[in-house]
């Protein structure tokens, strides 16, 4: 199964620095598979950092030899979007009740930590369970919660509302609580997987791909009905 890995966060933290050398790490170290390192940022920083004219389809990069890293400059404009699903997407919680729980972080990671932890997990399969909690283990205590505060600075109803196409948000059935996005914005679309737990794609994935399918086949239903929907370049 292809491994996908995000770099998200607010602008000036470096995510383009420190994807751009992730994805040359995973090219060198893992030489027999194909590795395509995306940005859909609009200042087109890749260009920059590689000294390479990037377009929008993905280019080689010249600069490993011993590896083969792609690399993508997508000119992700709106226009181009066919439709956007959100998995797991967060709410935006409170001021004051961000803070709170940033302190308690700081004053006893483990403990606060283990307890946020297992209410994302809350309905996980074992194996799910096993390999997250692995995984989280592995991230150190600064990293943690630097994302912890980038989560709870950003607000996503913004970007979503500044989104005119077809849109649906996917949870876990038990994340129904007043600051999650679809209770925030209860215009959106929103299908929950049950027994799954924050990780819907990894406990349901026949699930996920069903609500997926029929997403976009509405999608395609729609622009067959009319024309002026269909895009040039698509991306969903």
């Amino acid at each position: 199964m292809p491994k996908l890995t995000l770099f998200i966060g607010k602008g000036g933290v470096g995510k383009t620095t420190v994807s751009a050398a992730y994805g040359l790490y995973r090219a060198i170290a893992e030489k027999r598979k194909s590795v395509l390192l995306l940005s859909t940022d609009p200042a087109h920083s890749l260009a920059d950092i590689f000294g390479q004219a990037l377009g929008d389809r993905p280019e080689k990069l010249r600069l490993t030899p011993r590896g083969r890293l792609d690399v993508w400059q997508v000119e992700a404009l709106a226009e181009r979007v066919a439709g956007l699903v959100l998995v797991g997407a967060p709410g935006k919680v409170p001021e004051a009740e961000a803070r709170q729980i940033m302190t308690a972080m700081r004053a006893d990671y483990e403990k606060t930590s283990a307890g946020f932890m297992e209410r994302l997990l809350d309905g996980a399969e074992a194996k799910v369970r096993e390999q997250v909690s692995a995984e989280f283990r592995r991230i150190q205590k600064e990293a943690a919660l630097k994302i912890m505060e980038e989560a709870f600075a950003y607000d996503p109803v913004a970007d979503l509302d500044g989104y005119p196409g077809p849109t649906l948000s996917i949870t876990a059935a038990q994340a129904d609580g007043p600051n999650d996005l679809h209770r925030l914005r209860p215009d959106l679309p929103h299908q929950t997987i049950a027994g799954a737990s924050h990780w819907v794609h990894m406990d349901k994935p026949e699930g996920l791909n069903r609500i997926l399918d029929e997403f976009l086949a509405g999608i395609d239903e729609a622009e067959q009905h009319d024309p002026h929907r269909q895009h040039a370049g698509r991306y969903a």
